[in-house]
């Protein structure tokens, strides 16, 4: 599954998506995150990969929603406040994942696109198949905050690291 969203700000800190409860601990699929980029109709380009991030394998209780969070530290870097996209791959290849998605929702900053893997080792398709009215059931966080710095001179530096 690809989700396309609008970055709001360039330093992306967390990613959470949601899976399927009824895929209990017995399911052997993680999920491979990866970030990319978009054409100018805002589909995704599955050649141009900007982050290609972990495989997190979370098991669940049977009974609620099963919860997929990546932080990243230090954040990721996007290259602008554009429209980009981020894939959630089954991993292995030949898994399915049944993530939490929602049909004709209010948010304007991208939509669900689906790819498959394919191959040895596993590639992604090019030219997704667009789903306009569905979206992912996701969260990103971006870093918009400011960290202070308290100013000192260079006499104050050097003695503080001697």
């Amino acid at each position: 599954m690809v989700q396309t969203f609008f970055a709001e700000d360039t330093l992306i800190s967390a990613i959470t998506i949601w899976r399927s409860t009824y895929e209990e601990d017995s399911s052997y699929n993680g999920i491979h995150l990866m970030i990319g980029e978009t054409d100018s109709t805002g589909m995704p380009v599955t050649s141009e990969i900007l982050y290609n991030g972990p495989v997190l394998k979370v098991f669940g209780d049977g009974a609620n929603p099963i919860e997929y969070r990546y932080e990243f530290n230090p954040p990721i870097a996007v290259p602008r406040r554009d429209t980009f996209a981020v894939y959630f791959i089954s991993n292995p290849c030949d898994g399915t994942l049944n993530l939490y998605m929602a049909q004709n929702t209010e948010y304007s900053g991208g939509s669900l696109w689906k790819t498959y893997r394919y191959g040895v080792p596993c590639g992604l398709r090019p030219y997704p198949l667009h789903g306009p009215d569905w979206d992912l059931c996701f969260k990103l966080e971006f870093c918009d905050t400011v960290t202070p710095v308290r100013r000192s001179t260079w006499g104050e530096l050097k003695q503080r690291y001697r």
